[in-house]
């Protein structure tokens, strides 16, 4: 077995550098120990053993002056400067690094104390009251990509009004629409939805009034629901369509609907909307719409409260049962619709039915599948008729029941 021999210079004592070793070439640097036993290392420079190579010298020049250090420990005597060319080993080394208070120069600077590295890039503050404490705001990020659901869903409703007296209105209402997403600015998660429907209204008394008293609805919808910022969105929507008895359809019968609202995330689960619902009827028009939405989370995330104008609504979500979801709610609603028809006297005309509607109901979620069915009362109901300046008597208030199914 071969041994290496690797010989440093003394890092002790007072700087003088001991004899050279004059074993010559060959002679090894480990004295006999005393008594015998493993022989003990000699501790000074390795002597010159190649013919024409003097042995190194280790003493430090006579006219050298150590350069000044800020600070650190010598070999030697207690505060006295650092030799940059003295070895550095042993615990008295001089500290490696910046020194204590030395600060950083030019423009890359340690990253701030509440800095994420493991937050997602360009990541803006997803609310104007961030540290709301229901809920971490957790806002989707935009994507260009992704699987977009062409059917979003296909709904049939049905409603009843009572009434068959002579100051009664009974109404039966039924409705099919179907909404399906369009990629929109190639963005898959804010896509135009078109909608379209038909709808059928049976009235059943005064049928005197009406040479037809079956009225129809048909229209193409398009709404579009963009999000500007994490705090800042929109909801917007147009509709076209023929409403009419079909045995008169004039330029009355092609009605413009449509709203616009601006949407303002003041919180995690606190939304303001503001904007206007233009619903094209002969005697009312424009309406304001707006109010503030309420949706938290986490613990207490059974609760929406949707105080808008003119439909409000609140919802308590029940247990679930077998994957499927369960609310019990209450709503508020500005019913009725506009079409042109033929009186019973055989002109044409334009009409108006209007109401308030407040019910409440059970509704269901699961996947592929939702459902409710409700009970409520219509008031204020109004039966208006464009060319006849002859009051009509309202309509008494009435029950209605309304049920829905969804795919």
């Amino acid at each position: 077995m071969g041994q290496a021999r690797v010989q440093f210079p003394s890092a002790l004592g007072d700087g003088a550098v001991p004899p050279p070793n004059t074993a010559g070439a060959g002679t090894s640097n480990f004295a006999p120990a005393s008594g015998g036993g493993v022989p003990q290392p000699v501790y000074g420079p390795p002597a010159s053993g190649v013919p024409g190579h003097p042995a190194p010298n280790y003493a430090v020049p006579p006219n050298y002056t150590p350069p000044a250090h800020g600070g650190g420990t010598t070999f030697g005597q207690p505060g006295a400067p650092v030799d940059p060319l003295a070895p550095s080993l042993g615990p008295q080394a001089a500290p490696v690094g910046p020194l204590p208070g030395a600060q950083f120069s030019g423009t890359i600077q340690p990253p701030p104390a509440t800095w994420d590295p493991y937050a997602p890039p360009g990541s803006f503050p997803p609310s104007l009251l961030p540290q709301d404490p229901h809920l971490p705001y957790n806002t989707p990020a935009f994507s260009t990509t992704g699987a977009l659901r062409f059917l979003q869903e296909v709904r049939f409703d049905y409603t009843w009004l009572a009434g068959r007296g002579a100051h009664e209105l009974g109404i039966h209402e039924a409705e099919i629409y179907g909404t399906f997403a369009l990629p929109f600015f190639h963005n898959t998660q804010t896509p135009l939805l078109v909608t379209p429907g038909f709808a059928v209204h049976v009235w059943e008394e005064p049928a005197a009034m009406l040479d037809r008293p079956v009225l129809f609805d048909a229209y193409l919808e398009g709404a579009w629901n963009p999000q500007v910022t994490p705090m800042f969105g929109g909801e917007l929507a147009f509709q076209v369509g023929v409403h009419s008895d079909f045995k008169r359809i004039d330029r009355r019968s092609l009605r413009y609907q449509g709203k616009g609202l601006a949407v303002l995330a003041l919180s995690p689960n606190m939304k303001v909307k503001a904007g206007v619902w233009y619903i094209h009827r002969n005697r009312v028009k424009l309406l304001p719409a707006g109010g503030f939405v309420w949706t938290p989370q986490g613990p207490d995330g059974n609760v929406v409260l949707e105080v808008l104008f003119p439909n409000p609504r609140i919802a308590f979500r029940l247990a679930d049962y077998h994957n499927t979801e369960w609310w019990l709610y209450g709503r508020g609603e500005y019913g009725g619709g506009a079409w042109t028809v033929k009186r019973d006297t055989g002109a044409a005309d334009g009409l108006d039915y209007n109401d308030i509607r407040v019910a409440a109901g059970l509704e269901f979620l699961r996947p592929q599948l939702s459902g409710l069915f409700e009970v409520g009362v219509a008031f204020e109901r109004e039966v208006f008729f464009v060319d006849d300046p002859a009051p009509v008597p309202h309509p008494h208030p009435t029950v209605f029941l309304r049920g829905s199914v969804a795919f």
